[in-house]
């Protein structure tokens, strides 16, 4: 049984690059869903991928993709102000 890490909706149908959660609407076949991630791993994934996948968030096309039984706190809307004041204090601005 398969169920989206966010919601924990069950998910009785094929995940797809394209696919969302029912219930949430969370895109599901991104690397942060996937039971490979690792932050902490090259290329953040424990698996021996070809290339850095830029954006974990985001849907991809990596064939060895597996749900996650884990559960995902991830706050999909980058927050530009957070990063704009961490890239001006590195200049003491």
């Amino acid at each position: 049984m398969k169920i989206c890490p966010f919601c924990k909706e069950e998910i009785d149908f094929g995940i797809y690059r394209n696919t969302v959660c029912p219930k949430c609407g969370k895109r599901l076949h991104v690397c942060l869903c996937c039971r490979f991630y690792d932050k902490d791993a090259s290329w953040h994934c424990r698996e021996d991928i070809d290339e850095l996948v830029k954006y974990v968030d985001e849907p991809n096309f990596c064939d060895r993709f597996e749900l996650t039984n884990k559960d995902i706190k991830f706050d999909d809307s980058r927050d530009k102000k957070k990063g704009r004041k961490a890239f001006d204090s590195l200049f003491g601005e």
